[in-house]
């Protein structure tokens, strides 16, 4: 490989729909892609897991709250 080349990644891809959604166009679905390896069901919902903390996170910041007020509004203790 010549060296100039960009370093490779590995991404593993993870889908997550909402089984009972209000509505079909309201059901809620992720597409992730990550670094970490997923190889199973259970790394599957690791990784989730990993991705809605972060998220959770990141709304905290947006609307200036912090991650314990708004944690359980999300599922999160």
């Amino acid at each position: 490989a010549d060296r100039r080349d960009a370093p490779t990644v590995t991404l593993h891809a993870v889908e997550v729909s909402e089984i009972d959604p209000p509505s079909s166009k309201d059901a809620v679905v992720w597409r992730l892609l990550t670094t970490h390896p997923v190889a199973s069901c259970e790394d599957a919902l690791r990784v989730v897991e990993l991705y809605r903390r972060a998220h959770v996170e990141i709304v905290a910041g947006r609307v200036g709250r912090k991650v314990g007020e708004i944690a359980p509004h999300f599922g999160l203790a």
